[in-house]
């Protein structure tokens, strides 16, 4: 991303708590823009943008499963 001026880049991408953004390799909070997408204030210059997922849901999603597999697999064996 390169600006000639301070803005806001605008992603048409709903908000939600679990998306995480980093600028130039920083961590950076994401910000709420027309009620339901995301946005980033941005510094003139150029700029590498980047945003990925982390949801937490499927992290304990992942590990409720695991346990119930290991409970079925215990209950098979007695």
């Amino acid at each position: 991303m390169n600006t000639v001026s301070p803005c806001v880049l605008v992603f048409s991408e709903v908000f939600y708590k679990w998306w995480r953004a980093s600028v130039d390799d920083t961590p950076r909070e994401l910000m709420l823009v027309n009620h339901t997408m995301m946005g980033i204030p941005l510094q003139p210059g150029s700029h590498v943008v980047r945003l990925w997922l982390r949801p937490t849901s499927l992290w304990i999603g992942t590990a409720l499963s695991g346990v119930g597999l290991l409970l079925s697999l215990a209950l098979l064996l007695v």
